[in-house]
């Protein structure tokens, strides 16, 4: 396997996921990931998700498990977070902000939003932005309108249009 560069691994384990071949495509993707691959991390954990790979891989390469695994699916995408995948870390915002398979944390959705911020993300920039403005934890026009200005410094769209439905709110 020494002999795959990381965009070789990638682009096999591509091809057997378009095939649907499911436990071929997580074998390459995990070799990927043993190199430090975010992307190779992202996947894996989203053919957890999908419950494209579980039980019976081990019994029987052809057959996987249509049942998904939130468990590992996490620990996949924090292990691609914390490899720099900023999709990742937008994931694991929002399972823990919407409670998707998990109890809700607001603390660990806020973390990884600014965690995202902080890697230049405008659309993490505006979601901060709006949890101000809409007022899930409280209302504060000041900290929205930092954080879409932030994010319309970075020509994001969505932000652009909350700043100036502030402006004419005023």
């Amino acid at each position: 396997m020494a002999k795959y560069t990381i965009e070789k691994l990638l682009a096999k384990a591509t091809q057997f996921h378009t095939d649907e071949d499911y436990p071929s495509a997580f074998k390459w993707y995990l070799h990927a990931a043993k190199k430090g691959n975010a992307e190779a991390m992202f996947k894996i954990a989203e053919i957890y998700k999908n419950g494209e790979i579980g039980e019976g891989y081990e019994k029987d390469p052809h057959h996987w498990s249509l049942r998904a695994d939130h468990v590992k699916a996490y620990e996949w995408y924090e292990k691609a977070a914390n490899a720099g995948s900023i999709i990742a870390i937008r994931v694991l915002a929002d399972i823990n902000m919407y409670g998707d398979h998990k109890e809700t944390n607001y603390p660990e959705a806020i973390k990884w939003l600014l965690i995202a911020a902080d890697l230049e993300d405008a659309q993490s920039m505006f979601e901060l932005g709006y949890l101000y403005y809409d007022g899930l934890f409280e209302i504060d026009l000041a900290k929205a309108k930092y954080w879409f200005e932030r994010a319309a410094n970075l020509d994001y769209p969505p932000a652009i249009r909350m700043l100036k439905e502030l402006i004419l709110d005023k």
